[in-house]
């Protein structure tokens, strides 16, 4: 049966309400429009149903602006990010005046990127790499309507895109790599028409739909059913991709090869909705396309369960205009896809809580769920039904929903009920829900009667809502109306069951790059090191920046102690040096040991030390020169053996700290250090050189100074020879001339010679020769007589004092050393 395109569905309602409008006046009775709630959501999200109600129970109108398209199901598919908002008008009717317009906002936000990063250990030394500050992002990809579009065709017993070949992908109970959805699958032998066995396939009992999801990275496939009269309905990426289930004509027992083209390749969310209890074998694929497990979230599995409304029985209005989706969803598919639940119905035509059904087992509700909903263990139940059980009493009733309600209390203990019923009011069904209900505490009820869902004349559009939802059984739009008053019921009650947004396609690799807060190269210390990766992505637009701290741990690197000796001046020396294991440099010190003596604690310079070995005895020794490590390196040690031979004996003499300053007659002291090497035992003996003369020097204590091994204070004493100390004139010390009047002593005298010669030589009288003499006296005596500051009258004189010291025994130990001695 052909149906009209929804846009024109619509105008065509509009239409028919124009005419009504005018021909009864608009009613007074207000009334409200009120959305379910739509929270913010990333731009990769799922479509979703918006769901928008009147509080007179009259259809709405909705629209949608932003970045977001709405479709004439009320999907609403997401295309950016940005605001959205969702408005809803309802015109009224007879009754009603229209209702105050109702706008929803909410925000489609960028889509995260999830850094992943466990960067590997490193030893320190070992810088950053590449592949160390390797993190990878991933997001989820958007989704393209235009890309989703698909094309179908379907061939007979045998494949379009592989003839001849098996199937790529085979059905089992298992599942893997297919999910089903729904009722539960048992094993299919049914084979070809022609006689080849099938591989076995899977299918539910009868009149049951189920779905087969899985993942497609494909441009095209085909799904792989037999050709039973039944029905196929395709969903790509979070839509079906028609308003209706595809009716199969019955070719039974062939098999039905449905190939399914895309304008591109790349990974799709794909279900295969089948219904008529037609079993499915698989899919088949060609070249690069593959199939794996599906990636779109699941929520627990609810059953929905009823009777012919919920079977779902879906009939065209009484009044045109006609509806799509005749052969579409009714009620249970709308609302456990809009809480995206593992939901399956199971619904028999004529049956009730008191009544038996039209099917072959003729069972009421009573009966049915200890075979349809025990077994299957949902995590919860909707129940709707009652309007069929009108022949019966209300004790009837009462006794027929306890009995129900104690058979599900016994085998899913706990397990919520979702009460829906009668559907149409009744003055003896509703009573006995009111009275039955509760008594069982897991029960939430809902009076659908009571509260007018479906209300009118479904042969007139002048009052009511029954004309466009309701004839015998729901219409198309009859069955969205009980979905979503089903949904607003719930959500008022439950708040927590509100459905929550989800992502189509699982995450893949993102286009970006990532930077460090460490760059590459850089040399960690050790210990635990904390560093960040960022993410930013190449569309900024969809898609936020991330950022994720990771600890790279840095292992302390081992060291090598190596040793090389030297003797420089005769002395064992050691060069040590700490050598890392890959880079950097050791720090801290090294301690050098014999046994459990420790000889020396040496700092590290630019990881070496030094060491002399000048205070071991002589003999063989073993040193242990140890490297305790510090916060990057590990500890090292290295032994050597050092030879250290006896020095000849000998001694050193070190020259005085002070000089020292006499005058004539007058004796001092001076200090000196004798250090004998521990193996000299002997008797120095002093000589000095340079004395002034008649000065002499020795050793305080005595003639020679004893020594045996250990240094020794030596005092050496000074004496200067007194003036005119009856030293011959020869060895008489100087008497330099007056520093005033240099010479003035001997040129008076010659002066005075001279005139007297001179007068002698003229012969003059010896009147002259008294007075000449006093003159010569006179002269000399005041040459004599000149001041100085000397106690001799004369300057002080230097002298350098060349010391001595020899080994009695052994002449040729002898060393010396200089003194500065002063005369006054």
């Amino acid at each position: 049966m052909a149906h009209l395109p929804r846009p024109l569905l619509s105008a065509l309602w509009l239409l028919l309400l124009l005419p009504l409008a005018a021909a009864h006046a608009q009613g007074t009775l207000a009334q409200t429009i009120h959305f379910l709630p739509v929270p913010d959501r990333p731009v990769t999200s799922a479509p979703f149903r918006v769901v928008a109600l009147a509080s007179s129970n009259l259809p709405v109108t909705l629209s949608a602006t932003g970045p977001a398209m709405l479709d004439d199901r009320r999907l609403l598919t997401l295309t950016g990010v940005g605001q959205v908002t969702l408005t809803a008008t309802q015109p009224g009717n007879t009754q009603y005046a229209p209702a105050p317009a109702a706008t929803l906002t909410f925000n489609i936000t960028q889509a995260l990127t999830t850094l992943a990063w466990q960067p590997a250990g490193l030893t320190y030394g070992m810088p950053l790499s590449a592949a160390g500050l390797n993190a990878t992002a991933t997001a989820v990809p958007l989704v393209s309507a235009a890309a989703d579009a698909a094309t179908t065709s379907s061939q007979l017993n045998n494949s379009q895109i592989n003839p001849g070949a098996p199937l790529s992908y085979s059905a089992t109970a298992t599942g893997a790599p297919f999910r089903y959805e729904g009722a539960t699958l048992v094993p299919s032998t049914d084979s070809r028409s022609q006689g080849a066995v099938v591989p076995v396939g899977v299918e539910p009992p009868a009149g049951l739909v189920y779905r087969v999801a899985f993942t497609c990275d494909c441009q095209q496939f085909e799904y792989v059913v037999q050709s039973r009269s039944s029905t196929y309905w395709l969903w790509v990426d979070g839509a079906y991709t028609s308003t209706d289930f595809t009716n199969i004509s019955s070719n039974y027992p062939d098999i039905n090869f449905v190939r399914v083209q895309f304008p591109d390749k790349r990974p799709r969310q794909i279900k295969v909705a089948i219904g008529g209890s037609a079993p499915f074998f698989g899919v088949m694929t060609v070249g690069s396309d593959t199939v794996s497990a599906p990636q779109v979230p699941i929520g627990p599995r609810v059953i929905i369960f009823g009777d012919s409304w919920t079977g779902p029985t879906i009939v065209q209005p009484a009044i045109p205009p006609a509806q799509d989706g005749t052969s579409g969803a009714g009620y249970p598919q709308v609302l456990g896809e809009y809480f995206n639940w593992d939901w399956w119905d199971t619904g028999i035509g004529g049956e009730g809580f008191t009544e038996v059904g039209t099917d072959v087992n003729g069972a009421t509700f009573q009966q049915r769920v200890l075979t349809d909903v025990c077994p299957n263990a949902p995590a919860s139940i909707v129940i709707m039904g009652g309007v069929n059980d009108n022949p019966s009493t209300t004790s009837q009733m009462e006794s027929a929903l306890t009995t129900t309600f104690n058979h599900l209390a016994s085998c899913l203990p706990d397990v919520p009920i979702y009460l829906y019923g009668p559907q149409m009011p009744s003055t003896n069904i509703e009573p006995a829900f009111a009275a039955v209900v509760p008594s069982f505490s897991n029960i939430h009820y809902a009076d659908m009667g009571g509260q007018n869902w479906i209300y009118g004349d479904f042969t007139s559009a002048a009052v009511g809502n029954a004309y466009l939802y309701f004839y015998g059984h729901p219409t198309p739009l009859g069955h969205n109306y009980l979905a979503e008053k089903i949904a607003d019921d719930l959500l008022t009650a439950f708040p927590s069951l509100a459905p929550t947004p989800y992502a189509v396609l699982a995450a893949a690799p993102a286009q970006g790059s990532v930077s460090y807060s460490a760059a590459a190269s850089t040399l960690l210390p050790a210990g635990s090191n904390q560093v960040t990766a960022t993410f930013t992505p190449s569309d900024a637009v969809h898609y936020a920046a991330s950022s994720l701290q990771a600890a790279i741990a840095v292992a302390r690197a081992t060291t090598h102690t190596a040793l090389k000796a030297t003797t420089p001046g005769g002395v064992p020396t050691l060069a040590i040096t700490i050598t890392p294991q890959l880079a950097g440099t050791p720090t801290g010190s090294v301690t050098v040991s014999e046994g459990s003596t420790t000889l020396s604690t040496l700092p590290l310079s630019a990881g070496a030390a030094t060491y002399a070995a000048s205070t071991l005895s002589a003999g063989t020794h073993t040193l242990l020169i140890s490297y305790p490590g510090d916060a990057n390196f590990l500890s090292s040690s290295a032994t050597t053996t050092v030879n250290i031979t006896q020095p000849a004996p000998d001694f050193t003499l070190s020259p005085p700290t002070a000089s020292l300053s006499l005058v004539p007659g007058a004796q001092g002291n001076l200090t000196l250090l004798v250090t004998p090497t521990p193996n000299l035992a002997a008797t120095l003996t002093l000589a000095c050189s340079g004395l002034p003369a008649g000065a002499t020097c020795a050793f305080a204590s005595g003639s020679a100074l004893q020594v045996d091994g250990t240094p020794v204070q030596a005092v050496a004493t000074f004496k200067l020879a007194a003036l005119n100390a009856g030293l011959p004139a020869s060895t008489q010390p100087a008497r330099p001339a007056d520093r005033r009047f240099p010479g003035s002593a001997t040129l008076g005298t010659l002066s005075a010679a001279g005139l007297l010669a001179f007068t002698l030589r003229r012969r003059r009288s010896a009147l002259y020769a008294p007075a000449l003499l006093a003159f010569v006296l006179l002269t000399t005596g005041l040459g004599a007589c000149g001041s100085s500051s000397s106690p001799r009258g004369i300057g002080p004189t230097t002298y350098t004092v060349q010391l001595t010291l020899t080994d009695a025994a052994n002449p040729a130990i002898t060393h010396g050393t200089t003194v500065t001695l002063t005369v006054l």
